[in-house]
């Protein structure tokens, strides 16, 4: 397969080779605490961006067991 110019493929260490197709964008604001948090999972589990941890996380935290909220 040729490369395209200026095309680059990110490397998927955290799934499958293919990308699902994103379509829908989500904005939301957390705290400076909270980014603390994201950028050290991130830098801890060495992912290139905040956005892949933070889909990292919510995949995660989606597929936790159910506990009941107070």
């Amino acid at each position: 397969m040729a490369k395209r110019p200026g095309k680059t493929r990110a490397s998927d260490a955290w799934g499958t080779e293919s990308t699902p197709e994103r379509t829908e964008r989500v904005q939301f604001k957390v705290s400076t605490d909270e980014i603390a948090a994201i950028d050290e999972f991130r830098f801890q589990t060495r992912m290139p961006n905040r956005a892949t941890a933070i889909r990292e996380l919510v995949r995660r935290g989606l597929g936790a067991p159910k506990t009941e909220r107070g």
